[in-house]
């Protein structure tokens, strides 16, 4: 029997690993996405601890060193600090990617690799593909973005807060 390809509405010549829904699901099942967009209290949990540890190493320092100039609510802060960082960087690079998967599915034309070949090809979605690029963009992207989005700022909102009360 001899195989025969035949470009039908189905047809996509994108190699599995370059197709925009196994980059979805790629993105979708990534760690850092599923601790921030799926279960946001393991982040509040870490964050909470990450907090009791920098309150106890705060105390510990300064009980061994015998600063007296410097209070503890301001040490823990600046313990702290570095935490908050890296947990905005993770909001941002989870922003950054899912902007940049709407980005691809919205473009009509694909450009790809084929595995092996170091030129790239283009392919022009059908009609069919871009209804179904479309729907994914409403229906999936941008409400996981505007969750990503609502939980940065409420996130930064509740650590400000936070160290405000601390520091006073």
């Amino acid at each position: 029997m001899e195989n025969k390809l035949h470009y039908t509405r189905g047809y996509c010549p994108i190699p599995r690993e370059q197709r925009l829904l196994s980059l979805f699901n790629k993105l979708n099942n990534n760690v850092f996405n599923r601790i921030i967009t799926l279960q946001p209290i393991y982040l509040t949990i870490f964050t909470g601890f990450a907090l009791l540890l920098c309150i106890s190493i705060s105390q510990t320092l300064l009980r061994i060193s015998n600063f007296s100039n410097i209070h503890i609510n301001d040490f823990t802060v600046i313990l702290f600090f570095p935490i908050i960082i890296l947990t905005n960087v993770i909001y941002l690079w989870l922003i950054k990617e899912w902007t940049s998967l709407k980005k691809k599915t919205q473009k009509a034309i694909t450009v790809y690799e084929e595995t092996g070949l170091l030129e790239s090809q283009i392919w022009k979605k059908p009609v069919i593909t871009l209804i179904q690029d479309t729907l994914i963009i409403n229906y999936r992207l941008k409400p996981l973005l505007r969750k990503i989005i609502y939980q940065i700022t409420t996130y930064n909102i509740v650590i400000f807060l936070l160290i405000t009360a601390i520091s006073i």
